[in-house]
């Protein structure tokens, strides 16, 4: 299972206390795990290292336009600097690779604390799942922090459309709905 996790506390401060062109301009540790492996290696860092929210969550999401071409080629996703199927964070990035025939992702990582790129694999379908759930997470934290300023957010915005395409897309594809913690509640769409 991908999980990506942050310091909700951190989040709210910095929202508070930094006033930007969006509310998702934060710089916070995100640790990002396959299975239990922490492929970020913040665990390793002290003090961590930060990750630029406006661009990592555009970037996880807009790695879908490799894993289905045909499904999301032609989107806009809005993405920071990124190349192909790259997605960085606060010192570490990571590829990813679908291998059609199992459904599985290859995903390749390195990390300010492993110079040499490391492989793991994992099924496409928990992959997915984590994404989802993450970018319910971080949707629901701007939209319990800031709320007001939630609902005008461009980038806010953007993100809860990559997550409601992506759905789509999952349930699409695997002929099952999203479990329930992975939805985001209709009011906030």
């Amino acid at each position: 299972m991908l999980r990506i996790e942050w310091d909700k506390k951190e989040l709210e401060t910095r929202i508070m206390s930094h006033s930007s062109y969006s509310i998702m301009d934060q710089w916070i540790p995100v640790f990002v795990y396959i299975d239990n492996i922490e492929i970020s290696g913040l665990k390793n860092i002290p003090n961590g290292d930060i990750t630029h929210l406006i661009s990592f969550f555009p970037n996880l999401m807009s790695i879908f336009q490799e894993i289905d071409p045909e499904k999301f080629g032609k989107i806009e996703f809005m993405k920071g600097p990124r190349t192909g199927n790259l997605v960085e964070g606060g010192g570490f990035k990571f590829t990813v690779l679908l291998e059609k025939k199992t459904d599985v992702l290859t995903i390749n990582y390195s990390n300010k604390g492993i110079r040499e790129w490391q492989t793991i694999t994992i099924p496409l379908k928990e992959f997915i799942n984590g994404a989802l759930y993450a970018a319910n997470e971080i949707i629901s934290d701007f939209q319990r922090i800031v709320p007001r300023e939630s609902e005008d957010d461009e980038f806010l915005t953007t993100l809860k459309l990559y997550y409601n395409l992506i759905r789509e897309w999952y349930e699409e594809r695997y002929h099952e709905s999203v479990e329930e913690k992975y939805v985001i509640p209709h009011e906030y769409l």
